[in-house]
């Protein structure tokens, strides 16, 4: 007997159930990628030592008052226990196997009892792993009768260890501390996956097993998880596409990739070794977070930014925007939309945090991602968090405005305080907004004439190229070279000085103009502009013409305009009736000269400060801004009068207007012929507009009106379209009203497409929906149907007249109507992720209309906003219980948000006393939601004081709680309109910032026709506030010529004066006709804005100081003090403390300054008096 012991110790038998367990856990190890953890888990653990363990964390708990209830682990503990004791006893594995059920529950417990949320989720997922494990103790008798349950337990062994693995994978994320609210609740998602799979696994238990049935488990589990894998990806990947489709935030990608092909060799290696940037890529150097390259215009910054960004772009995650005046950039959000959609792109992790945030609840938030800047702040903050290293580089940033620029560098540096681990370079020129932003807080880099040998490297390159294929002799070339030689040095690091010159000579092809032009060098970017202006006023009279009109549109118009839509824009005349043809290309650089380029097929000039010059000339403007926003409008009346466009155009005769190119200019007339008649509305604010604008309206309104239109049943928003210089033709102004409502509505709706269903046609008080309709079915008619081509097909000559780009977008507002694809496959891809055919069945909700991408976020809307569950009336439930109670109760149901429960005690509500009624429904105001507001607020509600009613609309603007707050606002009557704008509510709402809430205030300050109550003292801002800065700023524009606030621009300047010192504010209320000598006119004892600016000290105040005297501000005013100890003594803006101390803000002295503003009204008047 002793010897078999001894032979079998000597060679073991082989045991192929414990060998399962030995796989699972070299298979668990090797999936762990974090070495350092084996010996820990590897270490000798018991229940014992868990129990002990778990005690010392509740005793140090305790005492600090974050008790976390580890008692809701025991029935998981207890169970594991049981399986332990299973497995040691019929398995018979060896201590390393069983230290693998016990050490990775010591770890986690570890890892996470410093972060609350993190413990408790820790501790809630082993709770709800309890119930899934069976109660083994119950099958010993089955284990020993049946060996093959052992293989069960093996399963059951691999099921535990996918639950730790995917836990300490979530917890070897760099981030995952920061960011466990992006990231736990996919891991959370695939522990479910893991829990159903014990729960099958349970179903082996029994004496019919077989192995069979153990292997197809065993597949099964393992398909599970994959499967689980694939449709998550699946799933994101499509919530992604629509997100992103229905956002369609901007791309910067394509402008990328051009600088990095026209980069020429060299360029921007001085940066490349710069000490600030090299520390700013270092992620170990913690000193270098915010960077600003700056630089004079045209130094090139827009190539050192992309050199910046090919360098970052292997240091962590990249995110970028280059900026510009082309963009028309009013709002930062834009901007911060793109930078998450770059983020979340990159990897498929974050791809999943954000899908989660806007999908994964009954509330689709795209919406709010949309119009939101909160909202879209906090989804980029998380997503920042979870990303780990990121560097954010902005080029551009002094192209837009000057409130953008506050905001957008504000709301950065505010997520930079919350990811540690985000770096922000800022490259643009140096302006008094961005200095004050950024002086204190970064490193900077001036470019000065650091650029001057990559500028030497690109005169060079440029050309050695041109005069290779320029034909002329050996030694003009070399003459030419010699004159080009100093041009490196006189660009003063401008490479746009250098780009200039080389493209004007490029143009001239003839050795004496080139010797004569390059003889004498301009000395700065005016005056070669100046030198190119010349030039084209030295063209034939047809084509001076043309190259001014093209410098027009490119200046003024709504969108960026292609060549092809130009080229048949300047053979449009008035009264044209028949559409001319196109029959040559524009030879744009021999009219324009090198200040207009081509890029994407669209017109835009070679660097902003040429818009600035033909604009804004010291002397008179090249072209004049009014006169070429009315050439855009009426030129695209004309064409869309042209006898073509009638509903009685069959499909051949519209195909043949197709292929003769007659549509060139269809798309843009369409989508901004009445944006260009708004934006007229600001030059005709005291004179009646053209008469041949107005006639030309008018044949419009005749030829184009549709005779099937469907009135909508809401009240035209004519208010709020600005329109009133056109009031004195009131069929016009009803029509061109209606079509703005209309546009409003498209935008809205997201529904409107052009390949489906067309009911929507006839919302459109003009014809031009359905003859777009009729124009892109036939275009895609004539368009091969594969991403090839055939032998006779018509892409060619549709792309001579229509560029690349034919394969168009059929959902008439998406971004990529007017930016088409060049592919129909990709355009088929991209037009997948508009269609959300799930509606909501209740014809009342957004979503009957919005939609899902699939049925069960449909299902999930729908059971838990809409579902009826059988109503018990609650009341009688109610009926003895004390006042007290049912107040708090009331209290619990708004918190949970109990709207039905809250519905059934309805009658106990309104029996409450009148001021506890009012505070429950001021909490409601400030963090309800809308559905418990239609509750708690009957259809009679109205309290009997207005004292009340405003107390309500404040607790709702103080919670930012835009759903209520426009709730309230759209049930005030026009009686109590003024109780909408009393002070309490103004200066609530300007406190709290929020943008959306303004918006809605805005709105409804136009339904009461009460614009003038923006100019109240109560609705200036008391403090710096960019965003909101930037919306009062072109609400008072648009409203400048209501008669109304004519009087009121004045007390308004002095209000920002006093308050908040808005250079933004103050310029507009300028330009709006306020009187920057306020006061002066009605006594000695009153203060103008100037004097209360000069009582300032800081920044702002100077700036506005100096605004103030180019507005002709009186800086010898004397105000006589009325009280006080000083009373009777004089004052003046130059004894104020801010205007002693000004040099420190403006370099120069209060007298320079005041003697240097005199100068320059002096010049203004001169340049007036030319014009």
């Amino acid at each position: 007997m002793a010897n078999a012991i001894r032979n079998s110790q000597a060679s073991p038998t082989p045991n192929p159930i414990q060998d399962i367990f030995v796989k699972a856990k070299l298979d668990f190890l090797n999936e762990l990628k974090d070495k350092k953890k084996w010996s820990e888990l590897q270490k000798e653990c018991t229940i014992d030592d868990i129990w002990a363990f778990t005690e010392q964390l509740q005793s140090g708990q305790g005492p600090e008052g974050r008790l976390r209830g580890l008692r809701k682990i025991q029935p998981y503990l207890e169970r594991l226990e049981e399986y332990a004791g299973v497995v040691e006893v019929f398995v018979q594995v060896k201590p390393d196997i069983l230290a693998l059920i016990w050490g990775p529950i010591k770890l986690l417990l570890q890892m996470s009892r410093n972060i609350t949320k993190c413990f408790d989720a820790i501790l809630d997922v082993m709770k709800s792993i309890g119930p899934a494990l069976p109660a083994f103790n119950k099958f010993d008798s089955l284990l020993g009768a049946n060996t093959r349950i052992g293989y069960v337990l093996g399963l059951y062994f691999k099921d535990i260890l996918d639950f730790y693995l995917t836990c300490l994978k979530f917890f070897s994320l760099k981030s995952w501390q920061v960011a466990f609210d992006g990231f736990w609740p996919i891991h959370r998602s695939k522990i479910d996956v893991i829990i159903k799979n014990m729960e099958k696994h349970s179903l082996l238990l029994c004496n019919e097993i077989t192995m069979g049935d153990i292997l197809e488990a065993d597949e099964a589990r393992q398909r599970a998880y994959a499967h689980y894998e694939e449709e998550r990806e699946f799933r994101d990947y499509q919530n992604f596409q629509s997100i992103e489709t229905y956002i369609s935030p901007p791309s910067y990608d394509d402008i990328l990739d051009s600088l990095r092909l026209s980069r020429c060799t060299g360029t921007g290696t001085w940066l490349q070794q710069d000490a600030t940037f090299c520390r700013w890529l270092d992620s170990t150097d913690v000193s270098t977070n915010v960077v600003w390259i700056r630089g004079i215009p045209g130094a090139g910054k827009t190539y050192l930014a992309s050199t910046a960004i090919d360098e970052s772009i292997t240091k962590g995650h990249c995110l970028f925007a280059f900026l510009s005046y082309k963009q028309g950039l009013q709002s930062p959000l834009p901007v911060l939309q793109s930078l998450l959609f770059q983020l979340a792109s990159q990897e498929k992790n974050l791809r999943s945090v954000l899908c989660d945030t806007i999908m994964s609840g009954p509330k689709d938030l795209k919406r709010d991602l949309k119009g939101d800047t909160e909202f879209t702040l906090g989804t980029l903050s998380k997503l920042l968090k979870c990303a780990g290293r990121t560097f954010v580089t902005i080029d551009g940033l002094d192209e837009v405005s000057e409130a953008t620029q506050q905001a957008l560098i504000r709301l950065l540096l505010g997520v930079m305080t919350e990811c540690k681990e985000t770096r922000l370079l800022i490259v643009s020129r140096q302006g008094h907004v961005l200095k004050r932003s950024l002086q204190d807080i970064s490193d900077v880099i001036d470019i000065n004439q650091r650029n001057t040998r990559c500028i030497q490297s690109y005169v060079n390159h440029r050309a050695t190229e041109w005069l290779e294929l320029s034909g002329f002799d050996r030694e003009a070339r070399a003459e030419i070279l010699q004159l080009l030689y100093p041009l490196a040095a006189t660009a003063k690091g401008m490479f746009l000085y250098a780009r200039l010159i080389l493209e004007n000579i490029d143009a001239l092809q003839d050795v004496e103009k080139i010797r004569e032009e390059l003889r004498v060098l301009p000395g700065s970017l005016d005056e070669i502009y100046e030198r190119i202006l010349r030039q084209i006023l030295k063209l034939p009279a047809a084509a001076q013409k043309n190259a001014r009109r093209i410098l027009s549109w490119v200046a003024c118009s709504p969108q960026p305009i292609t060549r092809q839509e130009m080229e048949l824009a300047v053979l449009i005349e008035p009264n044209t009736e028949i559409i001319p043809r196109v029959r040559a290309e524009l030879n744009i650089l021999q009219l324009c000269g090198p200040l207009v380029e081509i890029r994407n097929c669209n017109l835009q000039f070679v660097h902003f400060t040429a818009k600035e010059y033909i604009l804004n000339h010291e002397q008179k403007p090249f072209v004049d801004e009014r006169e070429a926003i009315l050439d855009v409008a009426m030129t695209c009346l004309n064409y869309l009068c042209c006898e073509l466009f009638t509903l009685s155009a069959t499909d051949e005769e519209v195909q043949d207007d197709l292929l003769s190119g007659a549509y060139r200019l269809f798309r843009f007339s369409q989508c901004h012929w009445v944006e260009s008649i708004k934006q007229l509305a600001r030059y005709y604010t005291t004179k009646d507009p053209p008469r041949e604008l107005a006639d030309l309206l008018q044949r419009f309104l005749a030829l184009r009106s549709n005779l099937k239109y469907v009135r909508r049943e809401t009240e035209s928003r004519s208010r709020m379209w600005r329109l009133d210089f056109l009031k004195e033709y009131p069929e016009v102004h009803d029509m061109l009203s209606r079509v703005l409502d209309f546009k409003s509505w498209q935008r809205m709706s997201d529904n409107c497409q052009l390949s489906e269903d067309d009911s929507w046609v006839d919302q459109d008080p003009t014809t031009l929906s359905d003859i777009t309709l009729q124009a892109h079915r036939t275009l895609e008619s004539l368009l091969c149907s594969g991403d090839g081509h055939v032998k006779t097909c018509d892409c060619l000559a549709l792309q001579k007249h229509y560029g690349p780009w034919l394969f168009s977008c059929s959902y008439t507002m998406c971004w990529f109507r007017r930016v088409a694809f060049e592919k129909r496959l990709t355009r088929d891809q991209h037009i997948k992720h508009h269609r959300r055919p799930f509606k909501c069945p209740i014809a009342s909700c957004e979503y009957s209309i919005i939609g899902f991408l699939s049925q069960v976020q449909c299902d999930q809307h729908y059971d838990l906003l809409h579902s009826a569950p059988v109503k018990k009336d609650t009341s009688v439930l109610y009926e003895n219980v004390s006042p007290n109670e049912i107040e708090n109760l009331l209290y619990d149901l708004i918190a949970r948000d109990e709207v039905d429960e809250m519905k059934g005690l309805a009658s106990h509500l309104m029996r409450l006393e009148h001021h506890k009624l009012e505070k429950i429904r001021g909490l409601v105001a400030f963090s309800g939601s809308l559905e418990m507001a239609r509750v708690v607020f009957d259809p009679e509600y109205s309290p009997t004081e207005a004292r009340r009613r405003r107390e309500i609309m404040i607790k709702a603007v103080e919670g930012r709680n835009r759903p209520v707050f426009a709730w309230l606002c759209e049930n005030i009557s026009i009686s109590k309109a003024d109780e909408f704008s009393d002070h309490s509510v103004n200066t609530t709402l300007m406190d709290s910032g929020s943008t959306e809430l303004f918006d809605i205030w805005q709105d409804n300050l136009t339904r009461f026709d009460h614009q003038h109550h923006s100019l109240k003292w109560d609705a200036i801002p008391k403090k710096p506030v960019p965003d909101l800065e930037i919306r009062l700023a072109k609400f008072w524009e648009n409203n400048a010529l209501k008669d109304s606030m004519k009087d009121k621009w004045s007390k308004a300047l002095k209000n920002v004066a006093e308050y908040s010192c808005s250079s933004q504010l103050a310029k507009t209320l300028i330009q709006c006709g306020a009187d920057p000598n306020f006061g002066i006119s009605r006594g000695a004892h009153l203060n103008t804005p100037l004097l209360l600016a000069s009582r300032k000290t800081t920044e702002e105040a100077a700036n506005i100081m100096k605004i103030l005297l180019l507005a002709g501000a009186d800086p010898y005013y004397e105000k006589k003090l009325q009280q006080g100890q000083n009373k009777g003594n004089i004052e003046i803006a130059a004894m104020g403390a801010g205007a002693r101390g000004i040099s420190r803000w403006l370099g120069m002295t209060w007298d320079e300054l005041v003697a240097w503003a005199k100068e320059e009204r002096k010049k203004d008047a001169t340049i007036q008096s030319r014009v």
